[in-house]
């Protein structure tokens, strides 16, 4: 109790016995009561109401532990405080009693010195609700809590009030930001003088809502009035259980990149989230399902999930790239993967002329063969996707192609993802005289829709027939006659 309490003095009984003698004496006693904290000098009790009221003399205090809380007047007997009443400082009081009760011993002597009478004065504190209940051990105690687990409890320790009464009696409850959780109770054994009550867990601790730390506060009060309280911290960390895939953002995304891009070039920026509270970082990575680990021209970055292009493409090579990305919590000891399919389509540049493909063994025609007589067949494919129209111009050195055509072929034209094709027929549109002229140069040029052009030369072979009679190369022919035998020379027939 503050030192401006209000005094209080209690005669709560005022017993006078005569008891036997003690060296021819009598014992007087009395009790009185004091409430602790009070004031000091406060009166406690009057000792020479014991006595006659006739009586004279003088009262003295016997020198022993009363005597440094407690004094008496020698005139008047009047007991008034001398020290601090503490009741839980009183050695004498602090052992479990309900009542704490001190003895004050103290003689009187007549003014004639001819009697003397021992006087014993039973003094008892009165207990104040001054002491708050205290913890034992401090007050605050750290612990984990496994994430969504609801059987879990925890040992409180207990607290001590070292008042009496109801004044000492401790009741135990949740602070109201704690109840309003809804998480957590109490259970209390009020017979328990030993252990503290238990915290229970009773609701779901999630930590994609609920902090990492949780923060319970306990308070412990007792039944006094007015009742004072202490508090108490439960801190509980979180542990995560891992219980959500991380998230990859775009999911299965498709992307469309030019053949020519260059190498290291970014393809795409991956992303991911996981609403696990401790689940970082996050492993980024591609599993090759369809190929070996070098044969993906894509890689990405384990941390910021940057797929670059590592080596050149060619559309007409292979045009359609299917990454499978993984991404990895790294949560021990199970952790979680997401996968996404990135769907790369290579689209094709002009890069890549017309292909003439040209059987040089078989192209010979035979001479006076009918007008309008296949030589043969020619192939012209171009590898870029892009390129649906070839166009084909037949040439000829000393502008000798009169006498051949070249015939597109009706539904040839082939468009594919492999690119485009055509097939030429190359004929003989007149007869061919292997005499006048037994080979023909020319010149086949073909472009795609962009202009990208290639040119093929190659000979054609008139093949010989036999169509011309022998020739002599003189039309008249003179012998030489021999001079001897007298002969002349005469025409050829």
């Amino acid at each position: 109790m503050a030192a401006s309490a209000v005094p209080i003095l209690t005669l709560a009984a005022l017993m006078v016995n005569i008891v036997e003698a003690i060296s021819s004496e009598l014992l007087l006693t009395t009790t009185c009561s004091v409430v602790e904290e009070v004031p000091l000098g406060s009166p406690v009790c009057s000792l020479a109401q014991l006595l006659n009221h006739n009586a004279t003399g003088r009262f003295q205090q016997v020198n022993d532990s009363s005597a440094r809380l407690f004094s008496v007047d020698p005139a008047s007997g009047l007991v008034r405080t001398s020290g601090r009443i503490d009741r839980e400082g009183i050695p004498e009081c602090r052992r479990p009693q309900p009542v704490c009760a001190l003895t004050l011993q103290t003689t009187w002597r007549g003014a004639d010195n001819s009697q003397m009478l021992p006087i014993s004065a039973t003094i008892r504190v009165l207990d104040v609700n001054d002491n708050a209940p205290r913890f034992r051990g401090g007050a605050v105690l750290k612990a984990s809590l496994q994430e969504h687990d609801r059987s879990a409890s925890f040992q409180l320790p207990r607290a001590v009030d070292p008042d009496a009464g109801e004044n000492g009696s401790v009741v135990y409850s949740l602070h109201p930001e704690a109840q309003r959780l809804a998480k957590f109770s109490l259970v209390d054994d009020p017979h328990d003088r030993l252990r503290g009550p238990v915290l229970l867990v009773v609701g779901d601790v999630n930590l994609e809502r609920d902090p990492g730390l949780l923060r319970v506060l306990v308070l412990a009060r007792d039944k006094g009035q007015p009742s004072l309280n202490s508090s108490f911290t439960m801190e509980l960390a979180v542990i995560n259980t891992n219980d959500f895939d991380p998230a990859l953002t775009p999911k299965d995304p498709q992307r469309d990149i030019p053949e020519n891009t260059s190498v290291n070039s970014m393809v795409l920026q991956m992303s991911a989230s996981d609403k696990d509270e401790f689940s970082k970082p996050l492993t980024f990575s591609i599993i090759n399902y369809d190929c070996p680990p070098l044969c993906s021209p894509f890689a990405i970055h384990p941390r910021s999930g940057e797929i670059r292009l590592t080596s050149a493409l060619d559309a007409e090579t292979q045009q359609r790239y299917e990454i499978y990305v993984s991404v990895t919590d790294n949560h021990p000891p199970s952790p979680r993967t997401s996968v996404s399919i990135v769907k790369v389509l290579v689209t094709d540049v002009n890069d890549n002329a017309p292909q003439i493909v040209v059987n040089r063994d078989s192209l010979t025609v035979r001479e006076n063969s009918q007008p309008i007589s296949t030589v043969d067949y020619i192939s012209v494919k171009d590898r870029d996707v892009g390129n649906r129209f070839i166009h084909c111009n037949l040439d000829g050195f000393n502008r000798q192609t009169d006498a051949f055509s070249l015939t597109r072929m009706s539904g040839s034209d082939a468009v594919s993802g492999s690119g485009s094709q055509v097939l030429l027929l190359l004929q003989a549109i007149r007869s061919l005289d292997r005499e006048q002229q037994a080979a023909h140069a020319l010149s086949l040029t073909c472009s795609d829709s962009d202009g990208v052009a290639s040119t093929e030369n190659f000979t054609v072979s008139v093949g010989d027939v036999n169509d011309s009679p022998p020739v002599f190369p003189d039309r008249s022919w003179w012998p030489d006659c021999c001079r001897r035998c007298g002969r002349t020379r005469h025409p050829a027939p």
